[in-house]
């Protein structure tokens, strides 16, 4: 499952063997710093649309480049959807279930009616 770390490690690497800092390679691909930091570090993909720039900027096969993001994509939508799914999920916290008390209050409650006492409010 940690292929959605791929295309940052594979430009990483690219950039490391170009020899060319973070800053030179940000500013010819036109983007924050902190954005480059998150691709390298697979924190975020970068759209499509930056493949052709990062192939020139980092000398890279344009090929290779892009299978290693469709990669990396297939695996960030397969993350995506799994947490989609367990959010879905209803919460069963709350849920009063056959003879089940809901919380700590109901505990104490359900004691004194049992002692004999009825609950003032």
């Amino acid at each position: 499952m940690e292929n959605w770390r791929t295309f940052g490690s594979f430009i990483s690497k690219a950039r490391f063997d170009t020899g060319l800092p973070r800053r030179v390679m940000r500013l010819s691909l036109e983007i924050t710093e902190s954005q480059l930091m998150q691709w390298e570090n697979g924190k975020i993909l970068p759209n499509i649309t930056y493949l052709s720039k990062i192939s020139e900027v980092y000398q890279i096969d344009m090929q290779a480049l892009q299978s290693v993001w469709e990669i990396s994509k297939k695996s960030w939508d397969e993350i995506i959807e799994a947490r989609k799914n367990t959010r879905s999920r209803k919460k069963t916290s709350g849920v009063n279930f056959s003879g089940q008390l809901r919380s700590v209050r109901d505990l104490r409650y359900s004691s004194l009616r049992e002692s004999g006492i009825s609950r003032r409010y």
